[in-house]
Order: structure tokens, then sequence, then C-alpha cells
């Protein structure tokens, strides 16, 4: 199991809480040219319209990769390093406006 897999299972549980309002991003550049991505959303999160799956799998794309299954946990990878920091800045862009969209209503 890889750090990244490490450290996001010893989170996610505390995610599990139905009344939390929990998304975890955990990203991660190797020095040998891979990116490893995951997310774990709450319900509370899965109930404003975000799926951890569907959400990594786009932010994997950017990183040149793929993955993701679950609307509440999902792991992905890529292979290009360089374009991580694009990745993680349209992740925040789209949890941000996911709660703006959640708020509004």
């Amino acid at each position: 199991m890889s750090t990244t897999e490490e450290i996001s299972r010893s989170l996610y549980p505390n995610s599990k809480k139905p009344s939390s309002k929990v998304s975890m991003l955990i990203s991660l550049a190797s020095g040998d040219g891979k990116v490893s991505l995951v997310a774990a959303f709450s319900p509370e999160v899965i109930k404003m319209g975000l799926q951890a799956g569907k959400f990594i799998g786009g932010i994997a794309k950017i990183c040149g990769g793929g993955g993701g299954v679950r609307p509440n946990f999902a792991q992905a990878g890529g292979r290009k390093p360089e374009k991580l920091l694009d990745a993680l800045e349209k992740a925040r862009s789209e949890l941000v406006e996911a709660v703006n969209r959640k708020t509004a209503t």
C-alpha cells in the first residue's frame, strides 16, 4: 500500500459521520513521474452533488491519468506531475463552486 493510500484510509473513517461536511483531497507527486490522488467525501458533501469518483477522475485527467469509482471514496493517478498544481486549483474551484451552489439554495 502506498503512503497516499495509508494516509487517506487512516483519515477517511472520520469523514463517514452523517452530519460531517468533510471533503478530503490528498495528492502526491513522486520522483518517478507519477501523481497519486485520493478523494473522500462525507454523505453531507455527496448531498451537495459531488461524488468522489467523478470528481477525482476529472482532476486526474489534468495530470494525464484517470481513476475514481465510488461516490464516497476514490483513487486516481496520472503521469504528468508538472500539472499537479493546475489540477489542485481545479479541485479547489469545483469544491468552492459546489459549496456556493448549496448555500445559495
